[in-house]
């Protein structure tokens, strides 16, 4: 279930969290700790996402921040953000490589079993156009979501979609780990095939006994069985903190998403 919560919000400006009122300027990645579901592993960040309002339930940004959002995507900052983050991640993952399996060779990295994580939506794929068009604007509507799915009106996020290449070309296997339903496991997989996305080592997707947990838990329990199967788990990227939450990752890597918040 998501929450829309229109509200002006009181802990820090609207400009100054969405940073889309002044000209942009170049993204900064930075540490961020949010707190105990962090597990003490590190994420870094763009800046650019909603803070937890409410860290219980799931919100969308809704009408109220529309002219916001639309300046960011439409002045293409968005790219900026992702291509900084996604830089970001492939120069923690090479040193992270060199590290934890002792040098960057693919074939070193087959056999230490070095794993990435990415997550699907305002991941790998960006869903503007659904989020944009929806009644009320930047919300999230369960009988519209289906259809769009299987449309796979949703674009390669290109900066994300590059790293994944050059993370899978340093020998590095991957694992895509989503909230989407399992029954949309055939359109997600054609969607993500048409998109440049090929070559995953597992693809997990929520089953009808994960509808109990949070995203965090059910991602952190994705990861602890990829761990069980010996996978070594470096970076995970995704666009909310609940992506990386609850340990079984090296480093987080967060990128931007003023749209919705999921715990």
């Amino acid at each position: 279930m998501r929450l829309t919560i229109r509200l002006v919000v009181t802990w820090i400006s609207a400009v100054a969290v969405l940073g889309m009122a002044a000209p942009a300027v170049q993204a900064a990645v930075t540490p961020v700790n949010p707190g105990p579901a962090a597990a003490g592993k590190p994420i870094s960040w763009s800046n650019m996402n909603l803070p937890p309002l409410d860290a219980v339930h799931p919100y969308d940004a809704g009408e109220g921040f529309a002219q916001q959002i639309e300046a960011y995507y439409g002045s293409g900052q968005v790219r900026t953000d992702q291509a900084a983050v996604a830089a970001s991640a492939l120069r923690w993952t090479r040193g992270w490589l060199k590290s934890a399996c002792g040098g960057l060779g693919p074939s070193i990295v087959r056999t230490c079993k070095a794993m990435a994580i990415f997550d699907i939506d305002e991941t790998l794929l960006d869903n503007y156009t659904y989020y944009s068009t929806t009644s009320p604007v930047f919300s999230f509507i369960p009988a519209t979501w289906g259809p769009y799915q299987a449309t796979c009106k949703a674009t390669a996020n290109a900066a994300v979609t590059a790293l994944y290449s050059r993370l899978r070309a340093l020998g590095v296997r991957v694992a895509v780990v989503t909230g989407r339903n399992a029954t949309s496991r055939d359109v997600t997989t054609a969607c993500l095939k048409a998109n440049g996305v090929t070559g995953w080592t597992a693809l997990v997707m929520q089953e009808p006994a994960d509808a109990k947990l949070t995203a965090a838990q059910y991602k952190a329990q994705a990861r602890a069985a990829l761990e069980k199967q010996g996978w070594r788990i470096g970076p995970s990227i995704g666009d909310q903190v609940s992506d990386m939450s609850n340990g079984h990752l090296a480093h987080g890597f967060l990128l931007p998403n003023p749209m919705y918040y999921i715990p």
